[in-house]
């Protein structure tokens, strides 16, 4: 099973709604998707919808702003304060959730950098598409196979046209918390290599990023 760990929706920053997101996924023979809308879970009734009408499997989640940078929550309902990243990842595990580090070494964004190393996360976004600066990606998965931090893909998507350049394999939703979710290598080697540059393009253009 396909997943896409990482979308966001108009409910904050992104431009299109949960159904949009889900369609796009479907037409991509993904298997299943994640809204992670920051600071917010208020589209999670819309996605559900959405995925019980595209036989999709859906991830509830949220990304949280904490003091550090933003942390993922995977299979989280409700919403999380901005506290510190450590007591992020401690509320989503209470919420009995999947922490993820968002681009921790994204240098144009809030991220929790070198925090990885040291803050319990479930995961760590060693690719995520929207990271402009590609070295910043490789910096998080040389500290996660120097560490054995468990890594997983994200397109951080803000816009249909952006679902499905970074995708993780499961067998099933349970894989996330035996900690056997791994990036999608068909999506992880494709679009980075050959596509990068036709997305940058297109996030200049709408001037998403």
């Amino acid at each position: 099973m396909i997943v896409e760990t990482h979308l966001h929706t108009f409910f904050s920053d992104g431009l299109h709604s949960p159904l949009d997101m889900a369609r796009r996924v479907k037409s991509l023979k993904l298997n299943g998707f994640a809204i992670t809308d920051h600071d917010t879970v208020k589209g999670q009734k819309a996605a559900k919808i959405a995925a019980k009408q595209l036989k999709l499997k859906l991830i509830p989640g949220i990304e949280v702003s904490s003091t550090d940078g933003h942390v993922i929550g995977l299979f989280v309902e409700k919403e999380i304060p901005r506290l510190s990243a450590a007591e992020v990842v401690e509320l989503i595990h209470e919420e009995g959730g999947i922490a993820v580090a968002a681009h921790p070494h994204c240098r144009f964004r809030s991220s929790v950098g070198d925090l990885i190393k040291t803050v319990k996360f479930d995961y760590v976004e060693t690719f995520n598409t929207r990271v402009p600066w590609i070295p910043d990606n490789w910096k998080t998965q040389g500290i996660a196979k120097e560490m054995n931090l468990k890594g997983i893909a994200a397109s951080d998507a803000h816009a249909i046209e952006e679902v499905g350049f970074g995708t993780t394999r499961v067998k099933d939703f349970g894989d996330f918390e035996n900690g056997k979710a791994k990036v999608a290598s068909a999506r992880w080697t494709g679009p980075w290599l050959i596509g990068y540059g036709k997305f940058r393009r297109f996030l200049r253009k709408n001037k998403l990023y």
